[in-house]
């Protein structure tokens, strides 16, 4: 796991390999870090696997949380991986992009109403 926060975007989680019951307490805390920046942030989930089903919570609360900010959750994935995070109850609100970039690029735009966008 690793954070990039690159002056002026979104702070950017990127993560490897699998999130696990583990892992979920130290992506908890990259999220809440984040939060504390008040910046959109980008979850990079490209390269995971599988994730525990209480990451859907954690990021659930994040978008929450930004929202207050005007500021947004973004996640990079699979459309498998997207798939299983919707039937994890992984909120619409909450947009999936194909590429970092694409989030990247998003979480620059002004904060508006989400829609969901296919990986």
């Amino acid at each position: 796991m690793s954070v990039d926060e690159p002056v002026g975007g979104p702070v950017v989680i990127r993560i490897i390999g699998k999130i696990d019951r583990s892992a979920v307490p130290v992506l908890g805390e990259c999220v809440s870090e984040a939060i504390v920046c008040g910046r959109s942030l980008v979850v990079d989930l490209l390269d995971v696997e599988s994730v525990h089903p209480s990451v859907v919570s954690i990021l659930s609360a994040a978008a929450s949380r930004l929202s207050e900010h005007r500021c947004r959750v973004m996640v990079c994935c699979t459309n498998e991986l997207q798939h299983q995070l919707r039937q994890g109850g992984f909120p619409h609100s909450i947009d999936c992009y194909g590429t970092v970039a694409e989030a990247i690029r998003a979480g620059l735009r002004p904060h508006r109403a989400a829609s969901s966008r296919s990986a």
